[in-house]
């Protein structure tokens, strides 16, 4: 007996064994999964980061470039109507008087008259002497590369001598003379360095976490930020090559100065004066701390559990296995549900002055922004009582993460929010930006699984309910019958016929209990059948108008003509609960309506479902009470069973569709019950 216990015993002890180190493997990979999850989600982000600066840096060098050629052309063309002005004073006595009056009118450093063999007449020189002989050169260059065959009001060209522009430029001036001016150019972004695309450059290479950015052609760096002192060539990395030829962003991992980078690639054309591009290195530095972190905390979480394990197969190895396996691989599913990714569906920013700088579609959709540029939005104005916490980020500089309702366009709305404040070079707060991502349907999706696991288990019960009272209450019912039929009373008779109706009442009245149980777990048994849902509403309140009119209860029907595929007599029987409920919930003098609408698709060809309602304007239903409403066997009526609201709602699911309520203390009441509908 000892030797076959001990037997016993050894078997359950290396099942256990057996199953923990199962769980170790599974905590472990868990571990492994969720580290590598946990460095995709934050690489990507980098990645989103490095991909949003490259599209910055590519609209501004655009925007610079192009309000420099607008600036030039209209500098350009100042200048050539000066000329024709000064030609057309005739106020100077011969050519060199009117050169001198030139130089000086325009603050030139040359000034010639050349006829059409390119040949010098005159000539007014005022550059300082140490340009004079790259001028000279640059001068016959721009002269041998002009074609004046042509009429045209200004040939030009643009030179870098000693880190300074100049403009060389030639004019038509009597007959077959032509005026050449140079002109020292200090316009648009050479006047002001703060509007050139290099101070622009210089100045994101600055921010945190930017390790270098580098503006690359086929010739070579054009601008690269002071730490980059060498770059591959295009042609010699094919990473490159082909970043040139997409029509997005690309990005690697490179090293940079013994240290690794995440480098994004994105190509910039200026509209054919520069084609090449920009490239950011980005820090992996966050990255790497942030991993590790992560990291560090998933395996330390991963060694509490085998710790915890491990104590716990010491004290119930060979009695407690199965509890011990059930709550290891709980807390694996744990570690699953706890990596996911948000995204961001509302996007908005504000300044430190609470004005709204920028609002994508989706919040312009959902809050009614209007369309445009903001000028003088108001947060306050378009989200009183501060919802996303726009105030309290500026104040603690601190960002937050919460879950909340707003009221939007179309109603209410579960927001998950993240509100995030934005710093300046200088480390100031200079606005707030906000990323919710609209959750209100998977808040539904989970109701709806938990009401189909509710009816589930109903389902498992009412098997076992319809296998363990029906039979004993047909034997009850029969045994009533023998007794009416069999039994002689001699004295006492009308107590007996009383006491016999009674159970004959009990009875029934335990078997439509029966009844409704099996009703309400029954699915998927449905028998579908074209309708027109007129005729089938009309039907079912034609039963209760005597009814409500002794209760002084109109019923209104505002229905639509329209085919469906249902099973009618379900649909017929769930009408006829929602509308003997608001009977009941009314009491006396009330109204009660009942309208139906078919919503389409987008294109508004094809009808997408039916919408039937259900309202009244009786005292209203509370929420706690709706969170309950649709449970099995919850009421609050005396002698309610509780699985009218349950029967309709398992309906409403079998057709592919749901029943909700919307109501508040003091009413109105309204049951929406869709349905989807096929052509």
């Amino acid at each position: 007996m000892n030797r076959r216990l001990k037997i016993f015993f050894g078997l359950k002890l290396r099942y256990v064994l057996a199953s923990f180190i199962l769980l170790i493997v599974i905590l472990i990979a868990a571990g492994y999964f969720s580290v590598r999850a946990g460095r995709k989600a934050t690489l990507a982000g980098l990645v989103q980061q490095g991909r949003a600066l490259t599209t910055v840096l590519v609209a501004s060098a655009s925007n610079i470039i192009t309000t420099d050629r607008q600036i030039t052309d209209i500098a350009v063309d100042e200048i050539v109507s000066e000329i024709e002005l000064t030609i057309a004073s005739q106020v100077y006595e011969n050519e060199p008087d009117f050169l001198e009056t030139l130089v000086a009118k325009l603050g030139l450093i040359r000034a010639s008259i050349y006829d059409r063999g390119k040949s010098v007449i005159h000539k007014m020189e005022t550059e300082p002497r140490n340009i004079s002989g790259i001028l000279d050169s640059l001068q016959t260059y721009f002269l041998e590369n002009v074609q004046i065959d042509q009429p045209f009001d200004i040939i030009y060209d643009f030179y870098f001598i000693q880190d300074r522009r100049f403009l060389f430029g030639l004019l038509p001036y009597k007959g077959d003379t032509f005026i050449l001016i140079v002109y020292p150019w200090t316009v648009g972004q050479y006047a002001d360095r703060k509007l050139s695309l290099a101070y622009l450059l210089n100045q994101l290479s600055l921010e945190v976490g930017v390790e270098y950015i580098v503006l690359q052609n086929y010739d070579g760096i054009v601008f690269a930020s002071k730490q980059v002192s060498q770059m591959d060539r295009i042609e010699d990395d094919p990473f490159l090559a082909k970043a040139l030829e997409a029509d997005s962003a690309l990005y690697r991992t490179v090293s940079f100065q013994d240290r690794k980078v995440l480098e994004v690639v994105q190509t910039f054309n200026s509209g054919g004066e520069f084609f090449g591009l920009f490239r950011v290195g980005l820090s992996l530095y966050g990255y790497r701390q942030l991993t590790a972190n992560f990291q560090k905390q998933v395996w330390l979480f991963v060694i509490l559990l085998v710790v915890l394990g491990i104590v716990g197969f010491g004290i119930f190895a060979g009695y407690q296995n199965l509890s011990i396996m059930e709550s290891a691989l709980g807390r694996a599913r744990a570690i699953s549900r706890s990596l996911h990714d948000s995204i961001a569906g509302i996007v908005l920013s504000t300044d430190e002055k609470l004005q709204i700088v920028t609002a994508n579609v989706s919040a312009r959709k959902n809050f009614g922004l209007p369309d445009g540029e903001p000028k003088t939005w108001s947060y306050d104005h378009y989200f009183p009582g501060d919802p996303f916490m726009v105030k309290s980020v500026l104040k603690e500089k601190k960002s937050k993460s919460f879950e909340t309702q707003i009221i939007g366009s179309s109603g209410p709305m579960n927001l998950l929010v993240s509100t995030n404040p934005l710093f300046n070079a200088e480390g100031k707060p200079t606005g707030v930006i906000v990323v919710a991502h609209d959750i209100s349907r998977r808040r539904a999706l989970e109701r709806q699984a938990q009401q189909a696991q509710r009816l589930s288990e109903l389902g498992t019960v009412a098997a076992g309910l319809a296998h363990e009272i029906r039979n004993p209450l047909n034997s009850i019912g029969m045994i009533i019958q023998r007794l009416g039929s069999e039994i002689k009373v001699e004295s006492g008779r009308e107590e007996f016929d009383e006491f016999l109706a009674t159970l004959n009442s009990e009875h029934r009245n335990l078997d439509m209990i029966v009844e409704k149980i099996l009703q309400v777990a029954k699915s998927g048994k449905l028998e579908f059948q074209e309708a027109n849902i007129k005729q089938v509403i009309e039907e079912v309140v034609s039963l209760y108008k005597y009814e409500a009119s002794a209760r002084s209860i109109e019923i209104k029907t505002k229905v639509a003509n329209g085919k469906v595929r249902i099973d009618k007599e379900a649909i017929k029987g769930v009408l006829s609960n929602l509308i003997k409920n608001a009977i009941e919930a009314i009491g006396e003098n009330g109204h009660i309506e009942v309208s139906t609408m078919f919503e389409f698709d987008g294109s508004g060809n094809d009808v997408r479902r039916m919408v039937l309602v259900v309202s009244d304007d009786g005292p209203g239903i509370s929420d706690q009470q709706q969170r309950n409403l649709f449970k099995p066997f919850y009421t609050d009526k005396p002698g309610g069973t509780g699985l009218g609201l349950a029967t309709a709602h398992r309906i409403a699911v079998d057709h592919g569709g749901d029943l909700r309520v919307e109501s508040k203390i003091g009413g109105p009441t309204k049951f929406i019950l869709t349905i989807p509908v096929m052509r």
